[in-house]
């Protein structure tokens, strides 16, 4: 038995049909169906602009914090291609975005690291394929235990949305802001300190504590 929320059966009544889903209002997740032994399989489906759009606003992190919260097994579901250009920005089907290909792989590298697994459909004809091959591999109740013991020693720490701000500065990544609000705490502490103050973090170097004043400082010219 599949289940599908109630905004995504409206907006995709003809996936809903083909999985025979039964719709359901939603606090997280587009879909869910349960294991043998009764555990919860939920699934935020996302298109590529959907995807690239709603880890620019952390819509998708918020998203997949929830996901994670009340199902015991949580999946982000990405639907559609995408590629990247000669600059390194995300090519989809209908836009161009000014975001490093980077950082979306490091986006989905950390996700993956606090518990949520990735899955791959190459058009919204196809996802019920893929819904139902999942379906059919939770089926095996020897695939729960590795499950379970992934989501419980998943952290969300890598979520926090200061981190998110300061890895869009360039040179520091995720890891970098990791280990430099670790120190600082907050991004006003860590952008008021000087250089020289940045530089007594192991793992800041000259060249980046440098960077960030030049970045801050840049003129907008609209």
């Amino acid at each position: 038995m599949f289940y599908a929320d109630a905004d995504e059966a409206q907006k995709q009544p003809r996936l809903v049909a083909a999985l025979k889903a039964e719709a359901k209002q939603f606090k997280f997740g587009d879909y869910a169906f349960q294991t043998v032994t009764g555990l919860w399989v939920g699934l935020e489906r996302k298109g590529a602009d959907n995807l690239v759009g709603s880890l620019l606003t952390n819509e998708l992190t918020s998203q997949l914090r929830g996901l994670i919260g009340c199902c015991d097994i949580p999946y982000l579901l990405r639907e559609g291609w995408m590629t990247v250009t000669s600059k390194g920005y995300i090519r989809t089907e209908h836009k161009v975005y000014e975001l490093p290909w980077g950082y979306l792989e490091d986006y989905l590298a950390e996700i993956q690291e606090a518990g949520i697994r990735l899955v791959h459909s190459p058009n919204v004809s196809f996802t019920p394929t893929v819904i139902r091959n999942l379906y059919n591999f939770w089926r095996k109740p020897e695939r729960e235990h590795m499950a379970l013991k992934q989501v419980k020693e998943a952290n969300f720490k890598e979520f926090q949305r200061p981190l998110r701000r300061l890895a869009n500065f360039a040179g520091y990544g995720p890891e970098k802001s990791h280990i430099a609000l670790s120190h600082f705490k907050t991004l006003r502490a860590y952008f008021n300190a000087s250089p020289v103050e940045r530089m007594m973090v192991k793992g800041i170097g000259p060249s980046l504590a440098r960077s960030l004043e030049k970045e801050l400082d840049e003129v907008y010219v609209g």
